[in-house]
């Protein structure tokens, strides 16, 4: 048992800093589309407080903080656990089950921003049709350029007794160590496990391999909607 907690304090530790911390935060307010000074004006969090915790000034991002932005961000219409932004563990970003309003076989209206309408109602069928449907927000830069921050991807859901049919593809991940991630898929050193790779190669992401993961279940991404900040 101390091991496996050794394990997850240093998978914390790594990516908890105050830069990682202000990056996660800046890609949920991205998503969001919500400018700092309209996070002020909509949420009275000043404006500073965003760009000091997405700096990673004064020690950057507190988990009081992070509360506070995770229930703005629910009211935006988008999900996200604690643990997630401020270790990168846990829950990552997904749309809030709000957006999505359903009675039967009858689609009720969706109140979401504009820019967001199509690709709800099109996750809302991709999820009637696909009952393994996993779905994930783009939260990094690793698999650039064609999948950017902010984009939206699904897919099918595959345990772990499938897994060597998505090899070589590029999936939405969860292994054994709580992280979510959307990361092409290779076969690892060792029976059972897989390597986890960026493609971007000038990607932000500090790992950009990880060798020899377990995983629990992995989407191959058959669904995909680019985010307009424009």
């Amino acid at each position: 048992m101390p091991k496996l907690l050794d394990k997850i304090q240093d998978l914390k530790d790594s990516k908890s800093g105050p830069e990682m911390r202000g990056q996660r935060l800046k890609s949920l307010r991205m998503m969001t589309g919500l400018s700092r000074k309209a996070f002020e004006e909509q949420y009275h969090i000043s404006a500073s407080t965003i760009q000091s915790w997405e700096d990673a000034k004064a020690g950057g991002l507190t988990e009081k903080g992070a509360r506070r932005v995770i229930a703005v961000f629910k009211e935006e219409g988008i999900r996200c656990g604690v643990d997630w932004l401020l270790y990168g563990i846990g829950t990552p970003p997904q749309l809030s089950n709000k957006l999505f309003d359903v009675a039967g076989e009858r689609v009720e209206p969706i109140e979401v921003p504009t820019e967001d309408r199509a690709i709800v109602n099109e996750l809302l069928v991709f999820r009637q049709n696909n009952p393994d449907a996993v779905e994930y927000i783009i939260i990094d830069d690793g698999m650039a350029p064609a999948f950017a921050v902010g984009d939206y991807v699904a897919g099918k859901r595959r345990s772990s007794l499938h897994l060597d049919s998505v090899i070589g593809k590029n999936c939405i991940v969860e292994t054994r160590d709580n992280e979510i991630l959307f990361r092409r898929v290779k076969a690892g050193s060792k029976a059972g496990t897989y390597t986890l790779t960026c493609v971007n190669p000038d990607t932000s992401v500090r790992d950009i391999t990880l060798y020899d993961r377990e995983l629990i279940s992995a989407a191959p991404v058959i669904w995909h909607r680019k985010k307009d900040f424009s």
